[in-house]
């Protein structure tokens, strides 16, 4: 994900006035009033892009908040509990390594094409989760699903850069945050009744549903030529360093879920040199995965990512755990669990939100 994001954030820089796509005839109307403002972000032929990528970020949103509550019931129902961490990080590792692949797609098949498979794939993977009587189909699709809800999420970022100005960018961003912000009051309470009624496979049925509405409204909303397709790729596709990536966090999921230390520890260490393996690969080819000075504080988005880097951590580790503690150990139920976590969203959105429409200084 943070290759694409470099990406939208030096696309934005260098566009100051309007996107790169070939939008309809209207983009060559001059807005002069408020020509930073919210009726100026909608206008021009933005408005049916703009709702194409709130809907993708709904698919992913919604995904993400629904399946932390449902979890529990799913480790009950296939027995999976002690693989919990395991799956996570098979889920995780799928979503990188599509959000790190998405302009790669996007330059070879275009925007619409790379959105609509990717949302065929999030439905196709819904399906298998949903259908699955064992942990290890459900961790399959749960694969196939959260590496499509990769490249939706990278196509997105791309999407802003290619069809909006650089002076959108944050109320763009803002807008993502509250659906983040809706999906979060909507999410645990779905997934609550869903769980709490035992139908918890519904859910992904539902999802499978939305996935396929994504891809058709893509197909049909976004323009047949976008500026992108054949464009020459920045380096190639990352292969090298996306494979050692995912090695790295497989070595280190599964050292977590193994009981033996001895084992568990070899296979930390493996997977700890594997990470130091791709860290230095990925230095020294053009177009990868890590972004020069990502970590060094000096630099300013050197001091972003750290920040970041640490926030989605934490995030991430409450949201895969604290509903199973909740449940399990506090009696709490699947929709007063979900909404507990639910309130990590709403204050990244108020947060989002508060800052969207301040000024470069």
């Amino acid at each position: 994900m943070t290759s694409t994001m470099v990406e939208v954030l030096w696309t934005s820089a260098d566009t100051s006035t309007t996107g790169d796509a070939v939008l309809p005839d209207t983009t060559k109307t001059h807005v002069a009033r408020n020509a930073d403002g919210w009726f100026d972000l909608v206008s021009e032929g933005r408005r049916a892009i703009l709702t194409l990528l709130l809907l993708g970020c709904w698919v992913v949103a919604v995904d993400s908040l629904v399946v932390a509550t449902i979890l529990p019931s799913v480790g009950a129902s296939l027995g999976g509990f002690a693989w919990f961490g395991a799956a996570s990080a098979i889920f995780l590792t799928g979503l990188v390594v599509a959000a790190a692949s998405s302009s790669w797609l996007a330059d070879r098949v275009g925007l619409r094409t790379a959105m609509l498979l990717a949302g065929l794939g999030f439905a196709a993977g819904c399906g298998i989760s949903a259908a699955g009587d064992r942990m290890a189909w459900f961790v399959a699709g749960r694969a196939v699903q959260r590496c499509a809800a990769g490249w939706v999420s990278g196509l997105i970022y791309i999407s802003v850069a290619t069809y909006f100005p650089g002076r959108h960018l944050p109320r763009v961003l803002g807008l993502c945050s509250t659906v983040w912000a809706i999906a979060s009051l909507a999410g645990p309470l779905l997934g609550g009744l869903f769980a709490d009624s035992g139908l918890w496979r519904g859910v992904f049925w539902l999802f499978a549903g939305q996935g396929g509405v994504f891809a058709i409204v893509s197909y049909l909303l976004l323009p047949e030529s976008d500026g992108r397709r054949g464009r020459p790729n920045h380096g190639g596709f990352p292969g090298r360093s996306l494979a050692l990536l995912a090695a790295s966090i497989g070595a280190l999921s599964i050292a977590s879920a193994i009981i033996e230390r001895p084992s568990a520890i070899s296979l930390a260490v493996v997977g700890a040199a594997l990470l130091v393996a791709t860290v230095r690969i990925d230095r020294r080819q053009s177009g990868g995965v890590i972004p020069r000075q990502a970590v060094d504080p000096v630099f300013p988005l050197g001091s972003t990512y750290l920040v970041y880097f640490f926030a989605m951590a934490a995030g991430t580790a409450f949201a895969l755990y604290v509903p199973m503690l909740l449940q399990q150990h506090f009696g709490l139920s699947s929709l007063e669990a979900g909404y507990i976590v639910a309130i990590e969203a709403l204050t990244w959105t108020v947060a989002a939100l508060a800052f969207a429409g301040i000024r470069e200084r």
